[in-house]
């Protein structure tokens, strides 16, 4: 911060006045294991309503609605077939870090908890009974980071995927796509029902008419006491 200030002082007192879990990964919370500040989820649904943001309100609806229900029976079709207990991107990303954990040396306390060196002077501290390492990577995400894996090859009897937290899961990915979106009638039916309202439309009007009609004709008449 104090770098910032001095390479800019309007961006240092725009930061400074937000709180420090809103951008900071060090005061990041642990219990939702998400370590990304960007909000792609809005950007990812976005970009696939670009199209149907330029039609009509009920056509745009129409095709929102039919592009969620395809994708959804299509996630969990995909899913459904993959092997492994843990989500397919989480999976790849696991492999990736088997190969960086590669250039880590631990050593055991006789407890849970082992000392990491990533050399270079940098060393860690991993609690396998928590699932966390004191580089923070596994508390934020959930998924053991290169330090968390040396040591649970070192520990031995579960595999690396057995540490990856359960919201990553197959079984929470499938019970996430549980609820489908259903088939829904066509626009022939609407357009029965569209006739029928505005039918009811116009005979209210009809008989709203005839009645203010008829209202007029009385008061244009003279009573009888009148006429006396």
């Amino acid at each position: 911060m104090e770098v910032m200030k001095t390479l800019d002082s309007n961006a240092w007192e725009w930061l400074v006045e937000k709180p420090p879990t809103q951008w900071s990964k060090s005061h990041f919370k642990t219990h939702i294991k998400c370590d990304i500040l960007q909000n792609n989820l809005c950007e990812s649904f976005n970009n696939i309503i670009k199209t149907a943001r330029n039609m009509p309100i009920f056509t745009m609806l129409e095709m929102i609605r039919c592009v969620f229900m395809r994708r959804i029976q299509w996630r969990r079709d995909k899913m459904s077939s993959w092997p492994h207990q843990i989500c397919k991107n989480i999976f790849d990303h696991v492999q990736q870090k088997k190969l960086e954990a590669c250039n880590c040396t631990v050593q055991w306390s006789g407890g849970p908890k082992y000392q990491l060196d990533a050399g270079r002077g940098n060393q860690y501290v991993v609690d396998l009974d928590n699932h966390t390492c004191s580089c923070r990577k596994w508390d934020l995400s959930g998924i053991p980071c290169a330090h968390g894996i040396i040591a649970i090859h070192y520990k031995g009897g579960k595999a690396v995927e057995d540490y990856v937290h359960s919201y990553y899961s197959k079984d929470s990915y499938m019970a996430l796509y549980n609820n489908l979106i259903m088939p829904i009638n066509g626009s022939h039916d609407e357009a029965k029902v569209a006739a029928r309202v505005r039918r009811k439309l116009a005979y209210a009007r009809t008989k709203a008419a005839a009645a203010a009609k008829k209202a007029a004709l009385n008061a244009s008449q003279p009573n009888a006491a009148e006429i006396a």
